[in-house]
C-alpha cells in the first residue's frame, strides 16, 4: 500500500510544480513585455545590444560548472528518496567543494576577461564594458559558489522555493526599472539592480537549502562513486557547452558580421519563442527527470514507454498550440509592442518557431534520457548539430543577413527533432524510432497542419490586428479552436480523463484525488 501513496505524492509534487512553474513563466512574460520597452527605450538599441552581449558572455562562464548542475540534483534526489542521510551528507560535501573551486575559477576568468575587454574595446565607450563584465562575472562566481544549495532544494523536490525566488527577482527587476526610469535608465543602474537581485535570490537558496543538510556523519565517498559522478557529469558538461553555444553564439556572430543593432533585433525576435520554451519546460521539462528517475526504479521498460508516450501527447498538444499562436500573432505583437522599426524581429520569430515547436513537443524525452543515464549520445548529438548550426550561420549571415543566423538554428532544431531524438529513444526504450516519430511528431503535426494551418493562413490573409485588444481577441478565438482540436484528436480518452481529474483536484472539486 506504500508504493501507490508514494506514487500519488510524487505525481502531486510534479503536477503542482508544473502549474506553479507555468504561472511563474506567465509572470515572467508579463514582466518582459514591460521591461523590454523600458530597457530599449532607456538605453537605445546600441547600448541594449551591449547589455545583451555582456550577459551572453558572462553566461558562457557557466561552462565551468562542468555538468554538475543536473548531476547534483540527480544524485541528491536519489539519496534523499532512499532516506540515506549519511550518503546525502557525503554528496553535499562533495558538491560543495566542487562549487567552491568553480566559483573561484569564474571570478578569475571574469578578471582576465575584463582586462581583455579593456584592451580591445575603446576606453572612451560610455558603457565601460570592461567594468560591467567584471561585476557581472564576480556576481556569477558568487552564484556558482553557493549553487549546492539550489541543487539540494531540487534533490528534495522543493522546486516551489526556486520558482518563487525567481519570480520575486523578476518582479523586483521590473519594479526597479520603473524607479530608474524616472531619472533615466543607464547601463550602470541596470547592472546594479541586476546584481543586487541576483545576490538576494542566492541568499534565499542558501537560507532554505542549508536547513536540508542532514546532521548525520557523512560517509567516506569511495573512488568508484566519485568516478561514477564525474562520468555522469562529463556527459552533462558537453551538453551544457553545446546548449550554451547554441543559445549565445548567434549574438556573437551578428555582432561580428553585422552590428549591435542587429543583436537587438535578434534578441527581440527570439524573446517570445524563448518564453514559449520556458513555459513548456516548466510543464514538461527538467523537473520530470526526478519523476522518470523514480518511475524507472519500479516500472518495466514497457510501462515507462507508455508513460513517455502519454506525456508526449500532452506536450505536443500544449506546445503546438502555443507555437502556432506565436507564428500567427507574434510579428503583429512585436510591432505593436516596440514599433514598426522592429519588423525584422518578426521575421526572426517566424523562421524560428517551427524548429521551436519540434523541441517543445519532445521536452519529456529530453528529460527521460538523463533519468536513465542514457544521455551520452544526446550530448554527441548536441555537439554535432551545434557545430552544423555554427557553420551554416556564418555562411548564411554573410549572404542574407540577420535571418541567416536564424536559419542555422532552425536547421539544427529540425535535425534534433526529426532524426536525433527518435534514434536516441529507440536505443533507450523498447520502441522503434519510426513509432516514436509517429506518436511524438508526425501525428500531432498532421492534426495541426492539415486541419489548423489553412485556418491560420486564412486568418493571416484576412486580418491585420493593430491593437492589443484585437491581438488578444484573436489569440483567444484561434487558441480555443487549436486547444479543442488537439484535445479531441491528439489526446486519448485516458489523457482527457487525467486532465479533467487534475483540474478538478486543483480547484478543490475532487478532494478524493489528494
Amino acid at each position: 500500500m506504500t508504493a501507490p501513496a508514494n506514487s500519488r505524492s510524487l505525481k502531486h509534487i510534479l503536477w503542482s510544480t508544473s502549474l506553479l512553474g507555468m504561472m511563474d513563466h506567465v509572470l515572467r512574460s508579463l514582466s518582459v513585455f514591460i521591461v523590454s520597452p523600458l530597457l530599449i527605450g532607456g538605453l537605445g538599441q546600441e547600448n541594449y545590444g551591449v547589455w545583451v552581449l555582456l550577459v551572453s558572455w558572462v553566461g558562457l562562464l557557466e561552462m565551468l560548472d562542468l555538468g554538475m548542475g543536473n548531476t547534483a540534483a540527480r544524485y541528491l534526489s536519489s539519496s534523499v528518496s532512499r532516506h540515506n542521510a549519511e550518503e546525502t551528507a557525503s554528496l553535499v560535501g562533495f558538491f560543495r567543494k566542487h562549487y567552491r573551486r568553480v566559483g573561484w575559477g569564474v571570478c578569475l576568468l571574469a578578471m582576465v576577461g575584463s582586462i581583455i575587454l579593456h584592451l580591445v574595446w575603446p576606453a572612451a565607450h560610455q558603457s565601460n564594458p570592461a567594468l560591467m563584465f567584471l561585476v557581472l562575472g564576480l556576481a556569477q562566481g558568487g552564484v556558482m559558489r553557493f549553487r549546492v544549495y539550489s541543487a539540494l532544494l531540487k534533490g528534495h523536490l522543493r522546486y516551489q522555493t526556486i520558482i518563487l525566488a525567481g519570480s520575486a527577482r523578476v518582479v523586483g527587476f521590473a519594479a526597479g526599472l520603473f524607479c530608474l526610469n524616472a531619472s533615466g535608465i543607464t547601463l550602470l543602474g541596470t547592472l546594479t539592480l541586476h546584481v543586487s537581485l541576483l545576490i538576494g535570490e542566492q541568499m534565499i537558496f542558501y537560507i532554505k537549502g542549508r536547513r536540508l543538510i542532514p546532521q548525520a556523519e557523512p560517509l567516506a565517498m569511495v573512488h568508484s562513486k566519485q568516478r561514477e559522478i564525474m562520468g555522469y557529469a562529463g556527459k552533462n558538461v558537453a551538453a551544457t557547452v553545446a546548449q550554451l553555444l547554441r543559445e549565445r553564439i548567434d549574438t556573437q556572430i551578428l555582432a561580428a558580421f553585422l552590428s549591435l543593432s542587429s543583436v537587438t533585433q535578434y534578441a527581440v525576435g527570439v524573446r517570445l519563442p524563448n518564453l514559449a520554451m520556458d513555459i513548456s519546460n516548466s510543464l514538461f521539462g527538467g523537473h520530470l527527470v526526478a519523476g522518470f528517475t523514480a518511475a524507472a526504479g519500479r516500472k518495466s521498460p514497457e510501462e515507462l514507454t507508455a508513460d513517455l508516450l502519454k506525456v508526449l501527447r500532452l506536450s505536443a498538444w500544449v506546445g503546438l498550440t502555443g507555437c502556432l499562436l506565436l507564428f500567427v500573432f507574434g510579428p503583429a505583437f512585436i510591432i505593436r509592442w516596440l514599433g514598426t522599426e522592429f519588423g525584422p524581429a518578426g521575421k526572426v520569430l517566424r523562421v524560428l518557431v517551427p524548429g521551436i515547436a519540434l523541441t517543445v513537443m519532445q521536452y519529456p524525452a529530453y528529460s527521460l534520457l538523463p533519468a536513465l543515464n542514457r544521455h551520452g549520445r544526446l550530448v554527441l548529438q548536441y555537439l554535432i548539430t551545434s557545430g552544423i548550426n555554427f557553420v551554416v550561420s556564418v555562411i548564411l549571415v554573410q549572404r542574407i543577413g540577420l535571418t541567416g543566423v536564424v536559419w542555422g538554428t532552425m536547421f539544427e532544431l529540425v535535425l534534433q527533432g526529426c532524426v536525433g531524438m527518435p534514434l536516441l529513444i529507440a536505443g533507450a526504450l523498447p520502441v522503434s524510432g519510426g513509432k516514436y516519430l509517429w506518436h511524438a511528431v508526425v501525428r500531432p503535426l498532421l492534426v495541426y497542419g492539415v486541419l489548423l494551418a489553412p485556418l491560420s493562413l486564412w486568418w493571416l490573409e484576412s486580418y491585420q490586428p493593430r491593437s492589443y485588444v484585437e491581438i488578444g481577441l484573436g489569440v483567444c478565438g484561434l487558441g480555443s479552436i487549436y486547444l479543442l482540436t488537439g484535445f479531441l484528436l491528439i489526446l486519448q480518452k485516458a489523457d482527457r480523463r487525467f486532465i479533467w481529474g487534475r483540474l478538478r483536484a486543483t480547484v478543490g472539486f475532487d478532494k478524493s484525488s489528494e
